[in-house]
């Protein structure tokens, strides 16, 4: 009788961990958002902004971690955009003068306070309560710290051209000799929503702010992006360094003391931001009642709830929503990028291309999304393949990396790399063996 043969019984493999993501070690102190970098303890810049339709639109607005917005003279408004970091921001503007009232806002904040001239008060304020303020008009920044546009001179008006940008002021601000750190006392109050949480409160998806009968700021929440969209003048508010649509996570409205300033033949007035006073906390589609409250003018804005609690802000701060075609455009677009960014090159490819193919220290394409620095070291094989099997000390050397578009490198090697390799040699070029490195 023939033996019965053995069986196997393969366990299957277990299903390895899923990679967790990185999480910023940090917090934006304006914002509740995560960041990169401890920037807890920089001062953030305050810019004063033009409002005038006529000098719209203004430039990176949708940046600012936090955007105050006050009346002025004649029924405008002003706004003062509260940056915690200016990194990447581009152009801010167009800046115009100051009030008093604003100079308090940004004390407040421990703000390097910029401006483009002031009323008498605003100036007196900065002298007296000592703010560390940077005047285009009457100070020596102007060509430096701050230009003037020359197509909005030309369009606007003189007054209405001033502009600095984030990369200028990360430039110049620490060589003017101010302390760039929040004194030791310093300290911010508000405090945000937890991760998951929401905003509780009465339905509140739309808030119309009627400073004057020149200027309504209308709020409408988009449930899709969880923001509210802004608009003003009957029109979207709109950054003009992208073009989009400018959304804000949380929309403050705080009621305070408005009079006229006595004696003063422009007609500017006086606003109170110093005590208390009520207000309402639009946030998540909800509206809330909340008080405000600030010790003194150098002291930050505080917001509780009416049983004395603080009330948490949702985390996020003003964004870019853009026009419908441009964000149904981006849409394809993002969907073709992700399709090439989460395919992955076949394994023929090195060989039929005549490749040595060697690996990063990145184990899959979606680490190296997270780990980009991973993906710039070559593993210890890598490295090792790399010496054995490529000349040493080349004119040029030709590497071939998938990075985030395997898309782009299967469309386009058998073409390139050829061109690239005969041309080279015909110069006179010694060039080294061209490898391929996977997660690069």
């Amino acid at each position: 009788v023939p033996e019965e043969p053995a069986v196997y019984v393969l366990a299957p493999e277990p299903e390895p961990e899923p990679e967790t993501e990185p999480e910023p070690s940090y917090i934006n102190p304006l914002t509740g958002e995560g960041c990169w970098e401890d920037i807890a303890q920089d001062r953030p810049v305050a810019v004063m902004l033009n409002n005038l339709k006529k000098a719209l639109p203004q430039l990176g607005v949708s940046q600012a971690d936090i955007i105050y917005e006050a009346p002025a003279e004649g029924g405008i408004t002003r706004m003062l955009a509260v940056f915690q970091s200016v990194d990447g921001v581009g152009n801010i503007g167009s800046v115009r003068s100051a009030r008093d009232y604003y100079v308090s806002l940004a004390l407040g904040h421990d703000a390097l306070f910029l401006h483009a001239g002031g009323s008498p008060s605003a100036y007196l304020a900065i002298k007296n309560w000592g703010a560390a303020a940077f005047d285009c008009v009457n100070g020596p920044y102007e060509g430096t710290l701050f230009w003037r546009d020359k197509e909005r001179r030309r369009n606007m008006g003189l007054e209405h051209s001033v502009l600095t940008s984030g990369d200028t002021i990360s430039e110049l601000l620490p060589t003017y000799g101010y302390r760039m750190e929040h004194r030791e006392d310093f300290s911010y109050p508000v405090q945000f929503l937890d991760e998951g949480q929401t905003a509780q409160g009465d339905p509140g998806t739309k808030v119309s702010v009627t400073f004057s009968t020149y200027k309504t700021g209308v709020f409408t929440y988009d449930p899709e992006t969880g923001m509210y969209a802004v608009e003003e003048y009957g029109n979207p508010y709109v950054d003009g360094n992208t073009d989009g649509q400018v959304q804000v996570k949380n929309v403050l409205v705080l009621r305070t003391d408005v009079s006229n300033v006595p004696g003063d033949e422009a007609g500017r007035l006086k606003v109170r931001t110093t005590g208390t006073g009520s207000g309402l906390l639009f946030c998540d589609g909800t509206v809330q009642e909340i008080t405000w409250s600030k010790a003194r003018d150098s002291a930050p804005m505080a917001y509780l709830t009416p049983d004395g609690q603080p009330a948490r802000l949702g985390v996020g701060r003003a964004g870019p929503r853009y026009k419908t075609v441009t964000m149904l455009r981006f849409r394809a677009d993002h969907a073709a990028a992700q399709d090439s960014v989460f395919s992955e090159i076949g394994p023929e490819f090195a060989q039929k291309n005549g490749l040595i193919p060697v690996k990063t220290c990145c184990e899959s394409g979606e680490q190296y999304l997270t780990r980009p620095d991973l993906g710039r070291r070559l593993s210890e094989d890598g490295v090792q393949k790399v010496k054995d099997q490529c000349i040493e000390g080349p004119d040029v050397q030709l590497i071939v990396a998938d990075g985030l578009s395997s898309t782009a490198i299967n469309a386009n090697i058998e073409n390139v790399l050829p061109v690239l390799m005969d041309g080279l040699s015909a110069a006179g070029l010694r060039v080294g063996t061209p490898f391929f490195v996977r997660y690069g």
